[in-house]
């Protein structure tokens, strides 16, 4: 019996093995499937802002978008969290589909969850609109890059200013003085969220609101559709 076994388990491996190619193989085809389906691929992560109105609220809220959309998705993330960057390939196909288009308005929240005490990323993000005005979304999109690739402390906001195209020297006098992190942190408390990233909705002027229908991280297809009921 033994033998027998020991004669089974090299086939028993090479089942395995062809079980596995054949998972991998369907995960690959339901990808492109849902590529091909939506358009977008997660990977591709650039978008063009230049073409996107771009304005900071009465507090100094970051949002881009059609002043006129109906409808405003508030967004309260981190951007050493790892959950905000694997959420960002919902954010922008949702930037894409929605804001793009002028269906809707995406506002950026500061909160402090992955970061600690240390607000850097924050003031990084909005010293780049101080110093290149119309520079916080690509610097949106390049912090989250670089902190999902593994951020230095003592070289990356070197590279990052690189990047950019903004003066290191101007960027470390700007820090200071940047405090728009402090103020979406009070927001974030007053409305009693406690982690990110945590989604909201406004209405017109109304204040950030939870949205039942969606939860806190809806996907962009759940995005797509409460958007489109808004219209």
């Amino acid at each position: 019996m033994q033998k027998q076994k020991t004669k089974g388990a090299p086939r028993d491996k090479m089942q395995l093995a062809i079980f596995g190619i054949i998972a991998v193989a369907v995960v690959v085809a339901v990808a492109a499937i849902l590529i091909q389906a939506t358009g977008f691929n997660p990977g591709d992560v650039e978008i063009d802002y230049s073409d996107m109105p771009q304005e900071r609220l009465a507090d100094g809220g970051f949002v881009v978008g059609d002043p006129n959309a109906p409808v405003t998705i508030v967004v309260f993330e981190d951007f050493l969290c790892g959950h905000c960057q694997s959420y960002q390939s919902d954010i922008k196909q949702f930037i894409r589909d929605n804001v793009k288009t002028g269906l809707a308005r995406l506002e950026f929240r500061m909160m402090s969850t992955a970061s600690g005490t240390n607000p850097l990323l924050f003031q990084l993000a909005e010293c780049s609109e101080t110093l290149q005005p119309g520079t916080f979304w690509p610097a949106h999109d390049l912090l989250f890059d670089m902190a999902s690739r593994g951020w230095r402390m003592d070289s990356s906001p070197r590279d990052f200013a690189s990047r950019m195209n903004l003066d290191y020297n101007r960027l470390l006098d700007c820090q200071p003085n940047a405090r728009q992190y402090a103020t979406d942190t009070r927001l974030a408390q007053t409305l009693g969220i406690t982690g990110t990233p945590t989604l909201m909705v406004r209405t017109g002027n109304s204040q950030p609101r939870f949205e039942p229908s969606l939860g806190p991280r809806p996907n962009a297809a759940s995005l797509a559709a409460f958007v489109a009921a808004q219209q």
